[in-house]
Parts: structure tokens; sequence; C-alpha cells
């Protein structure tokens, strides 16, 4: 098909043009949106196009418009030539995406029409960059069904004729300037855009003509003509040299020129045209155009930058495939050529051919040595003849041969390094060694060239001489020195023994590594022995002679060196020989002899290698024969004679131990030896099998390490019956070695063969003991899993039960499954509980999970411990936890004996009926009346732990139809405790426990002697409690026996012993018992229960202060506390609020006496913790009075500074919190009336401002590190610094100006705002987004300030940890907190800090948190203020007016003065106060500069230098400007009337009559050093100036 223009694309009636202003047919489009679209897809800017065609893409996958407009389609088709080749990947990517969203939305078979447009721009993608090409071609085949044939083959076949016009297009008719605008474009930008337009049509060129040759396909004339055209034209040959050039090389483009022109002339296997070559039109013209452009254009010169010729690495390869077919198409006899392409090429064409051979490999590939064989194998057979008018190369010169061979190609063989670098050399020598034999073969005289056989041999040989090699490297070497072999032996001008010789002379010559004139660079070892190898390849003859003369020549060397370098060869010969007799012979005769004191290591290696490569018996005297010599010369390497021997199991031949006599002697004489070197135990080790040795070997062991090789040789040679002879201590040691490595084979058949199996038993309960809770004993399970005789159950059960005689069962009341059924348990003497009970649990649960059938006495004791351990966590001091958990000894949960227990064992178990099953065994170890054990308590919560599953599946009539004996229980009180502990579902609700209800409650009135309380009493009450312990109101008792309930319990607390010691039990599960009472008979509370219930919290709070151990006494009482406070309201008693006040009172004394460091002892641990909690909510909002507080300040004080618990310190706090307000207000009274009585004289009242020694003392602690307190977890001495500070702070709130001054000085005093300030941000984490976020309600944005509505940083509660935060968040909040108040009441000395600071990194992190979280709070709060306060000023002066600007934070003072006016500014900065306020005067009317300055200094002092307000600072100002006014006189220092404390000027000189301030006056006196005025320097007269 003829095209309508050249360059026209289309073939469905629209034209189609790569030329960027080709109009594109938008008119007809009638979808706004599209017509947005396609137009948008036209724009020069690569991200709007990219934007863009993302949008369009999804419009066409989205359906948003017909695909199948006609209008639409012209218009994406006349688009996608252009963005097909478009400059960025990314819009080329995406124009391929929308061409194959297209086809598949409209339909493979529908577009097909099309694809005569389409098809050529989408192939040419296929030759784009890779993840282009490799997309496109993905897209082609899933349009075409996956079939890989037709888009190899058939596509390009059919749309040939498109494609070639397209080719045509991009070579012929366009250029770099049509197809991009330059103006919006880079110079190289539109170079590089035509080359890869350029690089694409030469590859779909290249594929047709392939395509043509492999099955001989015929091309349309149309397409014959445009190819013939592109082919014969300059200017693409010409682009030749423009890509090759060294400033513009596109070595892609070139790789397609050159691939291209192999496959133009390139011939088949018979030397004849292939099928495209022979239907070109022209093919003379286009090869001597080719010839001619390639010569002149193709210039790749050679460079000394290691760069620019690594450049060349891909094109290497191509260029001289087409030099080898352009060489060779010459001789092609159907096309009759005049002159070869070397001839065509011209004069340069050798200079050429020079620099290319100069450019060498390129680090390509081997390859590339194969290609230059045949590029000099062509151009020996059909090369032109050198001539006078045409020098070429000349293969008969000597001259030529040194230059090609010596100075080109050689060097680049010697350089050859890296990866391949063996298979390149390989390649590299077949390629010299084809060039000599060229040579040499046209030479008149081949004995000529004899120095360049001996080079290329010596570089050779010196090329593959390395004594490393990859195990893929070691054949090819063998194929070198094969090769390497042939040439020496085929090369007459060669001498196999002088060049022996020569290489063994090298060894000898250490300064000077030279071959007759040839320098080596390699090894002179590796060089013989690789010299060796070649003889060997020769003849076994040429070989043994070389080697006789190694051997002569090391038996005349006396040099250490020299003998170490021949040994080698000798040594690495053997490694590649695998076996030499001859070396062998020789080596037994001599090679003793050269071992010296200084000369060990290299016979040594040559022994073992001859030992390794096969034993002899006459070896043995050879291993004497050493041992003899290394005895005598070197005694410290017999150790490696013996490794030697061992590892070639020299004593297990029988010859050995007869040949070699002493050196077995020295082995037994090694192995009774007690402190063996490491080596000497190696050795040792592996001659186990000899009795004598193992022997010695078991008495002699004692490290682990030895103990362990010792068990693994036992086992392994079967003798661990002879263990049995050993001494107990010894077994025991080996045994502990085992269990350590019991995860080993060996060990664990060590301890299974022992026969003692007590032995094994006590030595592992040993062990365990010393164990820690997280050590691995999977490995120890595994092995007792198949031995369980060697578990030693009994030890762990009697250990088990002793730690459990030291459980605080009084403690244990607070929180435990059985509730206060703990008091029916005879308690012991608690003390520290042991954690063995954690190593005995994680055994057992291990052991649990891979036992198929666990025996009933291990699962007891695992749930038995497993509730320990509950106990534990909850008991224990909390450091000790703490310490657990560090070393990853967590407590485990607590499981159950098995899966749902059914009805029937229940019943069974109940009722005594059964003895068979865990459930009935269990409950008949519980059974009696008591006392009971801590073990039978322990099981009584493993059967509450199993059963109540089964009890909360039941229903109301499945339970009361079980059929429990409920009355047979009373006589076994700890079973019904289990019963009601699991069942409490039903209590209250079913009746078949009313009997058993009613009986306990008679029981309770039935005691009444004060032995039976205690004893007694204690049973029934606490199963009462029981009944009572519910969620719900019901009536436990009718009214009247509910009553006289009441008065019986309340006739308990009159008896003698209701206030000893012993009854404190009775006391706590009374007041439980109370407590569960009033909650069960609902809001109205009876009279005589609530009488109880304030009795009871009165007197136990007072026992609680006198007696030891009370925490559950302090508990329960707290919770009856809590809940009559909760009840008080609607019970409506008269006299609550004094029993109320009472007991808060008790409650105070309480904390005062058992929470002050020195009266007793106290642990931490959580029934400590629960019970200052409950201490917190009780105070909360108690109403103490002042005296009440002030007579216990100084305890609390005590109690925050000193206290062992965060707890206490919180309740210290929060008392003292109030008590320091309270006291405040006292204070500012008082210092006010001192002042007006004393006249100002601060030293009057110093004794009210002062902050308690404790205070000052823990926040002047200059060793305390707070990042080192939250490390190491210290939290009271962290919270005792926080808490104080806040103390400290509260003194400030309300303060006059005056005491504030008195605390910051004793602050200052005391260094302690600098530390504070330090302490703050060396905590906070200001890098920390998270934390950022806590200090607001709202997340706050990276950069973003807080807004002071948002912020939470300015109030501070105690126990955020209670509310989901962790302790370290909270102290980082309370950090924020502390620095928001110092920088609002010590601003200027906050400023003077940040000022000294010399860390730029932390001065600017300070600045940015405090501008982002302080400042809005601050400038907010101070506008507020004088917003608040202006009217105090102005309702009395209407001459002043106080105008607030938050916009811009500006606060101006206007006063009108006779309709004048004069202002004052006051301007905070962005991040006060770390910049000072801005005071400023822009109206002055009536005053003197001098003055009005004076008055704007002072007002700006009371804000940044003594922290006042900015309300101090305008009415400071304004009563300066009304006594200025009214005629007062100002300070003749100062220039002010008023001074910052408000006085006057009252110092009168006598002589100049001025006035002074009496402030301004004493620091003139104190800094001038005499008492004169400062004006006219009289002496001062101070009775004078008073009168």
């Amino acid at each position: 098909m003829t095209l309508q223009e050249p360059g026209d694309l289309g073939y469905n009636g629209f034209h189609v043009s790569l030329f960027y202003l080709a109009a594109i047919d938008t008119d007809h489009v009638q979808d706004p949106n599209v017509t947005i679209a396609l137009k948008n897809l036209a724009k020069k800017n690569a991200v709007t196009k990219e934007k863009r065609l993302n949008e369009f893409l999804r419009m066409i996958e989205n359906a948003t418009f017909d695909v199948r407009d006609y209008h639409i389609l012209v218009c994406w088709l006349q688009l996608y030539p252009r963005l097909a080749i478009d400059s960025q990947k990314s819009v080329r990517h995406l124009a391929h995406q929308i061409q194959a969203a297209y086809m598949n939305k409209y339909g493979p078979r529908e577009f097909s029409k099309y694809l005569k447009t389409a098809m050529p721009i989408w192939l040419q993608g296929i030759f784009d960059d890779k993840s282009v090409a490799l997309s496109v071609k993905s897209d082609l085949l899933r349009c075409f069904s996956g079939d890989e044939a037709k888009v190899n083959h058939k596509v390009w076949v059919l749309f040939h004729e498109q494609i070639v016009n397209y080719c045509h297009a991009v070579l012929v008719h366009e250029s770099a300037s049509t197809i991009t605008d330059e103006r919006s474009e880079t110079t190289e930008e539109v170079a590089l855009k035509y080359d890869r337009a350029v690089n694409s049509a030469i590859m779909m060129i290249l594929q047709l003509i392939r395509l043509a040759n492999s099955h001989h396909q015929s091309y349309s004339d149309t397409a014959s003509v445009q190819m013939n055209e592109i082919l014969t034209l300059d200017q693409f040959w010409e682009n030749v040299g423009s890509c090759a050039s060294k400033d513009n090389l596109n070595t892609a483009l070139l790789r397609s020129y050159f691939a291209l022109i192999s496959e133009i002339f390139s011939l088949d296997n018979e030397g004849s045209l292939r099928y495209f070559t022979s239907n070109v039109q022209d093919l003379k013209a286009v090869f001597k155009t080719v010839s001619k452009k390639f010569v002149k254009n193709v210039k790749l010169a050679p460079s000394s930058e290691m760069s620019s010729t690594i450049a060349y690495s891909t094109v290497i390869l191509p260029l001289l495939n087409a030099l080898v077919s352009l060489t060779c198409f010459t001789n092609q006899s159907s096309v009759k050529l005049k002159k070869s392409f070397w001839q065509y090429g011209g004069l340069k064409s050798y200079s050429r051919l020079k620099d290319i051979l100069r450019l060498g490999p390129c680090n390509s590939d081997p390859a590339y040595y194969d290609l230059v064989s045949k590029l000099f194998t062509a151009l020996s057979a059909v090369g032109p003849k050198s001539s006078e008018e045409f020098p070429f190369l000349d293969f008969g010169s000597t001259k030529e041969a040194k230059s090609l061979i010596q100075k080109i190609l050689l060097p680049h063989f010697q350089r050859l390094r890296g990866q391949n670098a063996v298979e390149f050399k390989l390649r590299g020598m077949r390629c010299l060694v084809h060039v000599f034999r060229i040579f040499e073969g046209s030479a008149s005289d081949p004995m000529e060239f004899a120095t360049i056989a001996q080079k290329l041999f010596i570089n050779f040989l010196d090329g593959i001489s390395a004594s490393r090699l990859r195990r893929d490297e070691l054949q090819v070497k063998k194929d070198y020195v094969s090769f390497l072999a042939q040439f020496l032996d085929s090369s007459a001008a060669l001498s196999p023994k002088d060049l022996g010789n020569s290489f063994l002379n090298s060894i000898k010559d250490v300064q000077d590594l030279k071959i007759g004139d040839e320098k080596i660079i390699g090894n002179p070892v590796d060089l013989c022995t690789d010299f060796c190898l070649v003889s060997r390849e020769i003849s076994i003859m040429q070989y043994h002679e070389f080697l006789q003369s190694l051997f002569d020549m090391l038996e005349e060397t006396f040099d250490d060196e020299t003998l170490g370098k021949g040994l080698k060869v000798l040594l690495n010969t053997l490694s590649s020989v695998e076996k030499d007799d001859m070396i062998g012979e020789w080596a037994v005769l001599h090679l003793p002899g050269f071992v010296s004191a200084s000369f060990v290591d290299s016979p040594l290696s040559l022994l073992r290698k001859i030992l390794e490569t096969g034993l002899k018996k006459d070896y043995g005297g050879l291993v004497n024969d050493f041992f003899l010599k290394l005895l005598n010369e070197s005694p410290q390497s017999l150790h490696r004679l013996s490794t030697i021997l061992r590892d070639v199991n020299f004593f297990d031949h029988s010859f050995a131990k007869d040949s070699s006599p002493d050196a077995f002697a020295h082995l037994i004489l090694l192995s009774r030896k007690t402190n063996r070197l490491e080596v000497e135990s190696d050795l040792i080790f592996a001659f186990i099998r000899e009795p004598e040795i193992l022997s010695n070997l078991m008495r002699t062991s004692e490290d682990y390490a030895t103990q362990k090789k010792l068990i693994d040789s036992i086992v392994h040679i079967d003798q661990v019956s002879q263990v049995a002879e050993l001494p107990v201590p010894t077994m025991q040691s080996l045994i502990v070695c085992a269990l350590n490595t019991v995860g080993d084979r060996t060990s664990a058949t060590f301890l299974d063969t022992i026969e003692d199996k007590e032995l094994v038993r006590n030595v592992i309960f040993g062990w365990l003991l010393e164990s820690k809770p997280a050590s691995d004993f999977s490995s120890l399970v595994f092995f007792l899993k198949n031995n369980m005789a060697m578990l030693p159950i009994d030890q762990i059960e009697s250990e088990v039960n002793r730690s459990l005689e030291c459980v605080d069962l009084a403690c244990l009341s607070i929180s435990n499954s059985l509730f206060q059924n703990v008091n029916l348990i005879q308690r012991g003497n608690s003390t520290v509980l042991p954690r063995t009970i954690f190593i005995f649990s994680a055994l057992l649960r291990d052991l649990s999970k891979v036992l198929e059938l666990e025996d009933l006495r291990v699962k007891v004791l695992r749930n038995i411990c497993a509730e320990y351990i509950i106990d534990y966590t909850f008991l224990a001091p909390l450091s000790k936890q703490d310490t657990a958990e560090e070393n990853g000894e967590a407590p485990m949960d607590a499981s159950a004996l098995s899966g749902q227990v059914s009805e029937e064992s229940i019943i069974q178990a109940f009722n005594n009926t059964s003895t068979e099953g865990d459930i009935a065994v269990l409950m008949n170890e519980i059974s009696g009346e008591g006392p009971y054990t801590v073990r039978q308590y322990y099981v009584s919560r493993v059967l509450v732990r199993a059963l109540t599953p089964t009890f909360e599946s039941l229903t109301l009539s499945s339970f009361d139809g079980l059929g429990i004996a409920y009355t047979k229980l009373s006589s076994h009180p700890l079973k019904l405790a289990t019963l009601l502990c699991s069942a409490t579902k039903f209590i209250g609700v079913s009746t078949k426990l009313d009997r058993i209800r009613n009986f306990v409650f008679a029981e309770i009135l039935g005691v009444r002697t004060s032995a039976e309380i205690s004893k007694a009493g204690l049973v029934w009450l606490s199963l009462a409690d029981s009944f009572c312990n519910v969620d719900f109101e019901y009536d436990v008792l009718q009214s009247h026996k509910l009553g006289m309930l009441v008065n019986h319990l309340t006739s308990w607390l009159e008896c003698d012993i209701a206030f000893d010691a012993l009854f404190i039990s009775v006391r706590s599960l009374l007041t439980s018992f109370v407590t569960h009472l009033i909650q069960s008979v609902g809001d109205q509370v009876p009279d005589k229960i609530w009488s109880l219930a304030v009795d009871l919290c009165l007197n136990n709070f007072g026992m609680a202060q006198l007696n030891r151990d009370t925490q559950a006494l302090e508990y329960f009482t707290l919770r009856l506390f809590l809940e009559l406070s909760k009840r008080a309201n609607v019970n409506s008693l008269d006299d609550w609020s004094q029993s109320r006040t009472s007991i808060e009172e008790e409650i105070l004394d309480l904390v005062v006496a058992k929470r002050a460091v020195g009266s007793e002892s106290r642990t931490c641990n959580q029934p400590v913790i629960l019970v200052d909690t409950l201490i917190e909510r009780a105070l909360r909002n108690a109403k103490f009075s002042k005296l009440v507080l002030a007579e216990n300040a100084q305890n609390l004080y005590q109690l925050l500074s000193e206290s062992e618990t965060v707890s206490s310190q919180r309740i210290a706090y929060q008392l003292l919190r109030k008590n320091v307000y309270d006291s405040q207000q006292d204070t500012i009274l008082e210092v006010q009336m001192r002042k007006s009585n004393l006249s100002g004289d601060a030293k009057t009242v110093s004794d009210l401002t002062s902050f308690k020694d404790t205070l000052i003392q823990t926040i002047s602690d200059e060793y305390f590190h707070l990042e080192d307190a939250l490390d190491n977890e210290n939290y009271k001495d962290i919270f005792k610094y926080v808490w104080s500070w806040i103390l400290v702070f509260d003194h400030f709130k309300e303060s006059t100006y005056s005491m504030k001054f008195d605390y910051i000085s004793q602050l200052k005093a005391n260094n302690s705002i600098v530390l504070l300030l330090n302490t703050i941000f060396e905590t906070l984490p200001l890098s920390d987004q998270r934390f950022f976020n806590q200090l607001s309600r709202e997340p706050v944005e990276k950069g973003e300030k807080v807004m002071p509505a948002q912020s939470l940083i300015q109030d501070y509660e105690t126990g955020l940890d209670s509310q989901g935060y962790l302790v370290r968040e909270e102290v980082y909040f309370s950090m924020a907190h502390l620095c928001y108040l110092v920088f609002q009441y010590m601003g200027s000395f906050a400023l003077h800090w940040f000022n000294e600071i010399r860390d730029v990194q932390l001065k600017q992190q300070v600045e940015k948190f405090t501008v982002r979280f302080i400042s809005p709070i601050l400038i907010s709060e101070m506008l507020d203020e004088v917003e608040t306060c202006q009217e105090k000023l102005t309702k009395n002066d209407d001459t002043l007016t106080i105008k607030v600007n938050k916009v811009i934070n500006e606060i101006k003072s206007t006063y009108v003065i006779d309709e004048q006016t004069m202002e004052m500014v006051i301007r905070i900065p962005e991040r006060f106060p770390l910049s000072n306020v801005l005071v400023e005067g822009p109206v002055r009317l009536g005053v003197k500069e001098n003055q009005w300055r004076a008055w704007l200094l002072a007002s700006q002092r009371v804000i940044t230098l003594t922290n006042g307000s900015i309300f101090d600072s305008i009415e400071l100002f304004n009563k300066n400007v009304n006594l200025h006014f009214s005629g007062f006189e100002e300070c003749a220092i100062c220039y002010s009337i008023l001074h910052q404390d408000h006085s006057l000027p009252s110092k009168n000189c006598p002589t100049c009559l001025n006035k002074f301030h009496a402030a301004c006056l004493y620091k003139w006196f104190k800094s001038s050093g005499s008492s004169t005025c400062p004006l006219c320097r009289s002496a001062f007269n101070f009775n004078a100036a008073r009168s």
C-alpha cells in the first residue's frame, strides 16, 4: 500500500504523524469531559501529562464514556505515536497501558481494523526501557490470548509493511526537531528522545530481517523499497558516528547498529548470502556505504581511564561480530566486490583495527577472545594484503607480531582480574596462541618467534598461578594446564628443562622476581606448582625430572624460607595429583631432617598431606622420626603432630603402635594430666577408644566442656557401664553436665543408661533448685516424657508444701478465690516467700504439654504451683517482682485440672459416694472438720477453679436437681466453702441452700465465749460471709433473726479479748461480713447494723494504729467506711457527719502512724497499694479543719519525703496541697498585717515565707537524676521530687509580690530552679509526637501551636496511671506541667537560664516546645487577666483607657491629659517568656524624656525582672502618671515617683534637697562604697533627712 504522503502513519482514513505540531481533531467529540481530557494529553508539561493520562486510563477502565465512539478513537490514535516516544518513561508506559485497555474495552476483534495504525507504535514499545518493554510485552500477550507465536512472529509478518513505514518515517522523514518542541525541553532531552526512537526503529528493522532470514519470509514491494531507501541513506549510517563519539556515547543505539550490520552481512554455514541479504536491491552500494561510514565514524579510541573502557563493555562484542561479518563478506563470490571492507574504509583502516584491539575485553565476556580469534582467522584468509599504497596487517612480519601480540593483546591478558578471570584467561590464552600460530605459520623462519613464545608461556603460567580458586574454576584450570602443556610440547623454541630451572631459581630469589627478562607477578611457589603440573601433563618422565631437580635443590639448601617454599610446592603438587609415591619415598628419608626449632610448620603440613593421601607401613617410622625430632627441637609442637595422627586415624592401623612407640606413649602421658591445654584435650579425646586413655580421662575431666566431650565419647563408644565404677561426686558432676545439655541425644542416652535412678533424681532436683524460672526446660521435659521415673516428684512435693507454709493468709484474705474462707485454715508463721515454686511450675507446665496422660499427682502439683504464683504476685514486694520480670520470670496463669467436670463427678465428690476420679480424690483430701493445712487450702482453690465452669454452665433447675447432701457438708466446712465459692451464681437464688444457710447463721448465735469466738466463730462467720457475698439484694435472714444476729455480733466486740492482737482476724472477718450484709439488705440499712458498722470503723482504725501487719483489717474497714459514705444520704442519719469526721481523722492518724518511716518496716506489695488506694478514696472529699492538717503537716511532709511506697506519698501529697492552700490564706493576711505595722521591713516576715526544710532538701538534691530513676523504676524518688515541686509552686498562688520575691530568693540560693529546668528538658521526649498529643485534648499537628482551650498542661492530677497511662507518661506530663509553672511564676529566671544554654540543638528544642505548648497559654492567661482586672484601674480614673488586642498580643494604655493623650503599649512576644515583654511609649505629653523612659523601664522590670504581672506593670505606670501630674517629686536616681515596691521618694538630701527612694539610695551606697549624696556628693545625714 502506498501512503498518501511521507511520514503519514494513518491507515484508517485519518492522518497520523509523529510531528509534534500535527493537529488533533477534537471538534467532533461530543462528550465535553473527554474533549478536555484529550486536549490535556497534548500538554507540554510532563507532570500534567502524566496526571491526565492516569485520569484518561481510569475513564477507560470505568467506562465513563463510550469507547466505541469513532471520533474519540481517532483522537487517541493521533495522540498515541507522540505519547509513545515521549521523553518521560512514565508517560510512555501509561500510553501503552491505555492502548491495551482501549483495545480490551473496545473488543480485540472489533479493534483489529485499527491495528494497522496502532500496531507499529505498540510494537516499538518492546524495545523501550526494560520496565516499559516488559509491560508492553505483557499487554500484547494478554490481548492476543497469551499466544507467543502471534506476538513474536505472526503480528510482525502481518503488519510488516506498516512497521517498515513507521521505521521509514522515523529514520528518513523525521528528525529530532520535528518530533520534539525544542523550546520546552533541553538539548540533551531532545537528542535522547530522538536516539530512543531511532534505536526502536532499527531494532524493528532487525527483527523483520531476522524473521526473513529464519523463515525465508518475503516482504511487499512497498516495504522493500522503503527498506532499501533506509539502508542506502548516508545520513542513516552517519548516525553511527554521532552515537559512537566520546562525548555523546549511546551504547544502546550503537549495539543496535552493530547488530543490524552483522545480521545483514553475515553468511550462512555454507558461506552463502542469507535470504534477506540476497533480496536487497543494491547490496554492493549498501556494503560500500557501510564500509566507508563504519571506518570513518566508529572511533572507539582506548583511554587510560578505566571508566571509559568499561563504558564499551556492552558494545565491544557486537562490534567485533560486525567486523567479522564485514571482513568475511568480502570473500562472497555472488557479490562481485572490487575491494574488501578494509580497503573501502581507506588508509585509516589499520589504525582503526589497532584502536579497536587496544580497547581489550572491556570487562565484557570471555567470548571476546573467541571473536578476536575469528577476526584474525578472517583477516589471514581474506584480509587485504599490505602494500605501499594500502599499509595493513602483515602476518609474515616479526615486528607486526610483536606489536600486536606483545604490545596490544598480551597486556590486556595480564590485566585480566575479577569474576570469570580464569575462563577469560583460558580463552585469552587460546586466542593468543592462535594469533601466534598464524604469525608463526606465515614466517619464513619460525625460530624468530622464540622470544615471543617464551614470553607468552611465562605470562600464561603466571596468569593461572593463583593459590585460591573457586570450585567451578578448578576444571577450567585443568583445561588451561592441558592446553599450556600442548603449547610447550609443540613449541620447538621452548626448553622444558631450562624453564623448570628458571622457575626453581625464582624460589630462591626474593628480591627480583624475574624469569629471564620477564618479570613475574604471581607467587613463585604457585608458578613452580603449576609448572610441575604442566610437566606431568606432558609426560611422567618430564614430571619426575622436575621433581628430582626440586629434591636436589631442597637437599642443598639451608635457608628456612627457601625450604618452606620448596616444601609448599610439594604440598600443592600432592593436593593436585592426589597421590605420588616419589614424594612419599623421598619424605621418609629426608623430611624429618628438615625440622628445627624455627622450622616446623612446613614439614608438618607436608607430613599431613602425605598421610592423607594413603597410609603405608613404612610411614610409621616417618611418624616416629618426626616425634623424636619435635621432642628435641620443638616440644610445644608435639600436640600438632598428635592432631595430625588423630585426623588421619593413624593408630587405628595395627602397625601404628609398634612402629611409633614413642608417639603412643606421649598420648598416654597426656591422658593422665589434669590441667590439659584445650588442644591437648581435643587430641586425647580422639583416641578415647583406647581403654587406658578412657580410664584416665574419666578421672581427670573436671571442667564442663571436657565433661561434655567425655559424655559424648562414652556414649559414642558404648562404654556407659564404666561410669558406675566412678566415685559418687564424679558421677554427680557428669550427670549435671548431661542435664545442662540434655537436649543433645548423647546426653539423654547417657542419663537413660545410668542404673542408679535415685541418684539421677536427686541430682535433677538439686539442678532444678539452682535453675531460674525463665530457664528453658524443653530439653529436660522431652527427656522426662520418656523417662518419668527420673522425675523427682517426692522432692518437688515436699519443697512445695514447705513453701506453702510461708504464705501470709491474713493478707491473702483481701483477694483469693475462697474469699474469707481462708480463715478456716490454720495459720503458720509467714516468712519471705520462696521462688522455687516458679521453677517447679515452669517444669510441670511444660511437662503437661507433652504428656499424653498426665499423672494426678503431677497435675495437682502443677495447679497448686499456679495458684501459689498468683498469690506470690499479690503478696511479694514489688521490687522482687520487678527483678523477676527483668529476668524474664513472668508468673504464669493458673490452669484447671482438666476440661469440663461432669455433674455426676460433682455429685459423687460432694456426697462422698465414690473415691475414683481426680475431683473425688481431691475432695476427699479436704474432708473433715479441720483445722486445715495450707496445702488443703490450695487444693480447695484448685477445686474451685475446676468446678466453677461447670456450675456457671448449669441452670437453676439443674443445680437444684444435683441432689447434693448439703446438711452433711456442715461437718466438712472446707468442702462447703469450696461449694459456695464455686457455685456463687446460685447463692441467694437456690432454695436448696436455705437450710444450710440458716444452719450456719444459727451456729454463729451459739458462739459465746472468747475461746469459741476465735475458733468456731471464725469458721461459721467465714461461711456466713460467703452467703452474703453476692452482687444483688436478698433477704439473708428474716428481720427479727437479723436483729438477733447483729446484737450477738455486737456482743463479740465487748468480749475480754476484743482489743487483743489475736482478735484482729475476727475483726477483719466481721468487718467484711458487715460490709456484705449492708450490700445485701439494700439502701435502707437498719440502725443496729449502721451503729455496728460505725463502731467497727472507729475501733478498727484505732487497733490498726497500734498493731503490725493489719493490712487486711485496714482494707476491709476502709471498704466498710466507703460503703457507709455511699449510703449516708439515703439513710439520712443526723449523727453521720460527726461520725464521718471522727472516722476520717482516725484514717489520717492511721496514715501518719503506719505510713511514716520509722513507725514500722512496711513491705510495698499489692495489699499495701490496695489499702493506700482506698485511703486515697476515703480522704479525697474529707474536710479536715485547718488545725488538724496543721498538726499533721510535719508528719505528712516526712511521709512524702521518706515513704517507700508511691501510694503513701500520693496520700500525703494530696493532704499537703489542702494544707498549703489553707495556710497560705492565713500567711498572706499575716504578711500584710506585719508589713503595715513594720513599714515593709522584709526581714520581719521571712519566717512566714519559708519553705519546709524537707521540700528544699528534696528539690535541691544535685545527685538526683530523674532519667536514671525512670530507667531503674525508682518511682518513689521520682514522685517525691515531682510532687515536692508542685507543692512549692502552690505557695506562689495568690501570694503577694514580696512573698513571691522571698520564695524565689530561697530557690535561687539553693540553685533549685536551674536543677529543675535541666531535669525537665533532660527528661522530656521533645521529638515524640505521642507525647505532644498527650498535652492537648485534640491531637496537635507537627509544628502547630496548641490552642489554650485545648491544652491540658495547666492542670495536673495524680494517678494518671489509673486512667490507662504508663508511669513514664505520667512523669513526662508532670514535667511538662512543672515547665509551665516555672515559666509562669519565674519567667525572668527561665529566660536567664535559656540564654545560658550552650547546646544549640537543645536550645532549639526548648524554644520550639515553649512556643508550641507554653507561650500560647501564658500569653492567653496574661491577656485574660488584664481584661478581667482592667476595671479596677479604670473605674476610678476617667483619664485611663485600656485596650487588649489578642490578635497581635498587645495591651495599649491611653491617658487623656487636658484633651491630649499619652500612650503606653505592652507587646508580648510569641516566644514569651524566652523573650522579654516590650514596654513602649509612642506618645508622650508633659513629661521629660528621661523620666518617661524611667517609667517605661520600671514597668518593664516589674514583668521581666521581678516576675510581676502585666496588670502590676500597668498599675505602676498609671500611679507614676497620676502622682506626676499631682505634683509629686520623682526620685533623682531612678526618675520614677513610685518605686517597684510602691514606695514614694522619702529620703531627702539636706544639702541639695533632692528626694530619693530608700531602696535606690541603699543600692547607691552599696555600689559606691560611701554614704554620700549621688548628686552633690555631700555626706548624707539620715537624721536631717528624716526631718
